[in-house]
This record gives structure tokens, C-alpha cells and sequence, in this order.
């Protein structure tokens, strides 16, 4: 496993398959959360699903992962 860091972008090469991770403050600007709610959240162990690699004490979120907990909070509305 391979850690890349290309400006603020943090992937990891696993097996030939590319990860894109996000940080608290991109899922922030993604989900409209405050930094402050994700903390809350994460002590929690509530709502996203989130990693710690080790020797960083930053918290990292699948992209894949959010993505599918948004499409999956969808709400049907009526025409």
C-alpha cells in the first residue's frame, strides 16, 4: 500500500485500485456540517464511517463511502 499526497487530494494505491479520501473540512463544505457536528459525530461513531491511519491523528473519509450514505438519505418526493 502506497500513500500519495497531491496538493490537497490524499490517495491511497491499494492493489492497483485508487482510494480518494476527504477531510473533515471537505466533507464540511460537502454535507453543509459544521467541522464542529462531524467532530461530534465521529466521538459518536455515528453517521460517516471514517479512518485513522497510523501515526496521524487527522480523520479521513472514503469518498466512495460518503457517496453512497447520500444517495442512500434520498428522499422520493411527489411530481
Amino acid at each position: 500500500m502506497m500513500l500519495d499526497v497531491v496538493g490537497r487530494q490524499i490517495q491511497i494505491f491499494d492493489t492497483g485500485r485508487m482510494t480518494e479520501w476527504m477531510t473533515p473540512d471537505e466533507l464540511s463544505a460537502l454535507t453543509g456540517l459544521s467541522k464542529g457536528r462531524l467532530a461530534n459525530l465521529r466521538a459518536e461513531k455515528r453517521r460517516f464511517p471514517f479512518y485513522r491511519f497510523q501515526g496521524s491523528r487527522t480523520p479521513l473519509y472514503k469518498r466512495d463511502e460518503i457517496d453512497a450514505i447520500i444517495e442512500a438519505s434520498r428522499i422520493d418526493v411527489r411530481p
